[in-house]
């Protein structure tokens, strides 16, 4: 009959061991996580909305809104820092306080040599020296030609290897325009 009563008294005490030990596990992962959140300005004091915040050392990151905030949750180490990046201003490293506080970062050191050296495409932004394909620019004081109000008609013949084909001979009829397309595919 002991053996009986032994019995569930050691699988109450088991799940209640068990239960301590997840609950005392739980908050120590919650102690190890940390929210670093700031600020970021430009100089005149405007959000630098779509500067780049990430944490120094790793791939962690993140975007600034369009208030100029942001927030990151990391886990918690000794000495972190954030570095925030734009295009066009110099990058700025902050340490961030031990309660995931990081000072307002304020970008005011333009870097315009920067700027010129990168190209966007449309799909991503390219570091002009790592870009394998030809750019063409043109303004619209370039191409604006009195009496053609369609862009395919004035695009026309100012970049290389434009092709403009109407399919039909309709008033409204949508051109294809293809800019290196299949006219430089060779059948051998």
């Amino acid at each position: 009959m002991r053996k009986k009563r032994l019995f569930p008294l050691l699988l109450i005490m088991f799940f209640v061991a068990l239960l301590t030990n997840n609950v005392n596990a739980q908050e120590t992962t919650k102690e190890e996580n940390i929210v670093i959140s700031g600020r970021v300005n430009y100089s005149n004091g405007e959000p630098l909305v779509g500067a780049t915040i990430r944490i120094a050392g790793t791939k962690l990151g993140t975007s600034v809104d369009e208030t100029g905030h942001y927030e990151l949750h990391v886990k918690r180490s000794n000495h972190m820092q954030v570095i925030c990046s734009f295009i066009g201003c110099k990058s700025v490293t902050e340490n961030v306080g031990k309660d995931g506080s990081v000072p307002l970062i304020i970008m005011n050191d333009d870097d315009s040599h920067t700027t010129a050296e990168v190209v966007v495409t449309g799909y991503q932004q390219i570091d002009k020296r790592n870009l394998t394909s030809s750019v063409t620019s043109l303004n619209m004081n370039q191409i604006d030609r009195p009496g053609i109000s369609s862009l395919d008609k004035m695009l026309q013949g100012r970049i290389p290897d434009l092709v403009v084909t109407s399919s039909s001979s309709e008033v409204n009829a949508v051109p294809k325009i293809r800019i290196r397309g299949t006219s430089t595919h060779r059948k051998s």
